[in-house]
């Protein structure tokens, strides 16, 4: 019998667990209690214990399908990509006739790096399933990705055309070009007639995002802010009133005592580059221009490092319970962790000595990097606050964003709060990091890409400055941008909507100011 956790309560799940655990006692090597136990334990987010019984299950029954799809997602949830491409390749096998295993295994060939194979999974896919727009929609992602727009929006208006509305197609459209007004007029009349027929929340937010884009793009910024404002403001329930609990633990753990107590038990590899900072703060940018150097390689956002803190409890609202389990790690461990993150990302720097990872949140983590990773390099990026969190509030996100930005207020609370800790960060680490501002960067290019190439020990390449194919696959809202000439008109965009902003404004207080001081002072030095 397949088991279907959703549909069950939490007393029915705990009391399916408790029955498949005693027929194990007695059966070690039954089939179904494995697969019931693993099934429950995907449910609970618990995938490396998941994964374990899922194994055990596939030994009795080696061609289950089911148990084949929830121990390829519980690995690949557990970041074990070439594990769960093997699963995942292991379905295409079995039943090579469905086009959602190639589908699901061109992504996650993806993960691993494997580009052409995975374009050729998507072909199989789309061949078995020519007309199924969801589909089309991930192999147009797919291609967006590698920088083919013209290629991915021909495939975007085709799923239109077979399925008027698709929410998902719309909104990447229309974050793959611009819109003039008559333009921004049509697809209005697209967006408006689509949000009737969708059926999740994330769908109704998307299509409002869309509708806010191409009437930011013609220029009317009343008409594109009500529609970011219906996008954001049916999310907010998603809030999170904690957010402040892993600003508080990264201070109050990661002090300089403590992190030059430990880092000698670190690793001390050069090979990582750690690109952060705000979401939306030019960190694309930032690593198309790494990536083009022949030495680094573009690793995008990775979660390696950042599963370790949150593995850790780093995340924790209990700030006194946190800083007594950190105290209690010793050196052995810290050098365990070291092991086990190199380890995990030695295939990115099989070819060239560095590679990046551009995941923003690890401003969050640098107390940790540089407890671990003593000799990483770390590029922070900086941006108006204004305009970041305007950046921010107008593009859609994942839940981990959205759990702070849908409320203006929120948003500008979250944005001081990562201020503070980058204070923290230069007052608690030798040495630092380098810091790059968004507006330096767009306006004088080549010589904030030196001093970073300076920054990272290595000669510069005129290379950098192409930047062409740096970057394989983007991954992020910043995939069609980033392939884009470097262009100035981001910056100060937030006055077009100034009298929308005032409880943002009023949240960041005097972040603004320090900002505009520091950006003013580093405009002096330069003249």
């Amino acid at each position: 019998m397949q088991l279907n956790p959703k549909t069950l309560s939490t007393p029915q799940r705990l009391q399916l667990m408790q029955m498949a655990e005693r027929t194990l006692v007695q059966d070690p090597k039954n089939g179904e209690a494995l697969s019931n136990i693993g099934m429950l334990l995907l449910h609970e987010a618990r995938y490396q214990q998941a994964a374990d019984y899922l194994k055990r299950a596939l030994s009795v029954s080696k061609k289950n399908e089911s148990i084949l799809q929830a121990l390829a997602h519980s690995l690949y949830m557990s970041k074990q990509y070439k594990e769960s491409a093997k699963f995942r390749r292991k379905l295409c096998e079995i039943n090579a006739r469905n086009p959602q295993y190639w589908a699901d295994y061109a992504e996650i060939l993806v993960e691993v790096g494997k580009i052409t194979q995975a374009e050729q999974a998507f072909a199989k896919a789309v061949r078995l399933a020519p007309n199924h727009a969801d589909l089309l929609y991930r192999k147009a992602d797919f291609i967006r990705k590698q920088g083919r727009y013209d290629e991915a929006n021909v495939i975007l208006q085709n799923i239109q055309q077979l399925e008027p509305g698709h929410p998902e197609s719309l909104y990447l459209y229309t974050h793959s070009r611009k819109f003039n007004l008559a333009e921004a007029a049509q697809y209005n009349d697209h967006i408006n007639s689509a949000l009737p027929k969708a059926k999740e929340l994330t769908q109704v937010s998307s299509l409002n995002y869309a509708g806010g884009k191409i009437w930011q793009d013609a220029g009317d910024a009343d008409k594109a802010f009500k529609y970011y404002k219906k996008a954001n403001d049916i999310r907010l329930a998603e809030l999170n009133p904690q957010f402040t609990g892993a600003f508080n633990n990264a201070k109050k753990v990661f002090t300089k005592s403590y992190i030059s107590d430990h880092s000698p038990a670190g690793d001390k590899t050069k090979a990582p580059v750690f690109i952060l900072g705000m979401v939306r703060s030019g960190t694309t940018l930032t690593e198309s221009l790494c990536g083009a150097h022949s030495k680094v390689t573009a690793g995008d956002e990775m979660i390696h490092l950042s599963a370790i803190p949150r593995g850790l409890g780093m995340d924790s609202a209990d700030t006194s319970k946190v800083t007594q389990v950190m105290n209690a790690y010793s050196d052995a461990d810290f050098t365990a962790m070291a092991a086990d993150y190199c380890a995990s990302v030695k295939h990115f720097h099989e070819r060239t000595p560095h590679f990046t990872d551009k995941l923003p949140a690890n401003f969050m983590n640098i107390g940790f990097i540089r407890t671990i990773l003593p000799n990483a390099k770390i590029i922070h990026c900086k941006r108006h606050p204004i305009d970041n969190c305007l950046s921010i509030y107008t593009n859609s996100m994942r839940s981990a964003h959205i759990a702070y930005k849908s409320d203006l207020a929120r948003l500008g609370l979250y944005y001081r709060q990562y201020w503070q800790l980058m204070q923290h960060w230069r007052e608690h680490i030798k040495d630092g990091f380098h810091e790059i501002y968004y507006e330096d960067m767009v306006t004088n290019t080549q010589l904030n890409a030196r001093n970073m190439i300076e920054y990272l020990d290595l000669d510069w390449e005129d290379s950098v400055m192409d930047r062409k194919g740096s970057q394989k696959t983007i991954r992020t809202l910043s995939a069609w941008q980033a392939r884009q000439p470097i262009y100035t008109s981001s910056a100060g965009k937030w006055r077009k909507y100034e009298k929308h902003l005032a409880p943002l404004i009023d949240a960041l207080g005097g972040v603004v100011d320090e900002y505009e001081a520091e950006l003013a002072q580093l405009q002096e030095k330069k003249s």
